[in-house]
């Protein structure tokens, strides 16, 4: 089914073939008859053709018969969906990627022109202490590439890292935690309900203020 962004997919079409010795095929698409399929040029296969326009989703019958009165010699499934959408995103769990990440991302974007990436960055990007000024204006000029050359979405996702927290003029938690630290920086599985409304609500802001 056709949307605001894809365009409809038009008739269902199809080609029976058969041994020569049919007289004739008959439709049915759920209980509505269709009548009997046009021979093709060489004659022993017939053609099927559906319009889709009005048919809802969903799954849908169509039978065949030899006459309109005889019984269905065969049946077939069809089913019709609206657009299927894929969201790829990624998600920055960390202050920098690796580099055969972000090659991997561009070849997303070489392989497949009409994809769109969203890159939930984080805000640490600038705060971690370990990311150099040069390291942080390679990584910014890489994300705006993206955006002005693919079409990229740019968002944000955070980590509660003490150095992105703190940068925000809030004191760290330390606690509670979902998981192990896995040896990434203090705060990266600390809760974000460690933090008041009125705390997240500043770091929200430093995070808008900072990227």
């Amino acid at each position: 089914m056709g949307d605001d962004l894809t365009p409809e997919a038009g008739p269902i079409e199809a080609t029976i073939s058969t041994d020569g010795s049919v007289p004739s095929l008959h439709a049915w698409l759920n209980d509505d008859y269709l009548g009997p399929l046009p021979r093709s040029a060489e004659g022993a296969s017939f053609l099927l053709r559906i319009e889709t326009a009005g048919l809802p989703p969903g799954h849908h019958l169509v039978t065949l018969a030899v006459d309109a009165d005889a019984p269905a010699l065969h049946g077939l499934r069809v089913t019709r969906t609206r657009p299927l959408y894929v969201v790829v995103s990624n998600d920055w769990d960390t202050s920098d990627n690796k580099p055969e990440q972000y090659r991997m991302q561009e070849e997303l974007h070489e392989r497949h022109p009409e994809l769109l990436l969203t890159h939930f960055v984080g805000p640490y990007v600038y705060t971690d202490p370990a990311v150099t000024e040069v390291r942080r204006d390679w990584i910014t000029d890489w994300l705006l590439g993206m955006r002005d050359d693919h079409g990229d979405e740019i968002g944000v996702h955070i980590h509660s890292y003490c150095s992105f927290i703190e940068s925000a003029g809030i004191p760290c938690r330390t606690g509670p935690v979902y998981a192990e630290n896995w040896g990434r920086p203090e705060g990266y599985t600390v809760l974000t309900s460690a933090y008041t409304e009125d705390e997240f609500t500043t770091i929200l802001d430093r995070a808008d203020e900072i990227f």
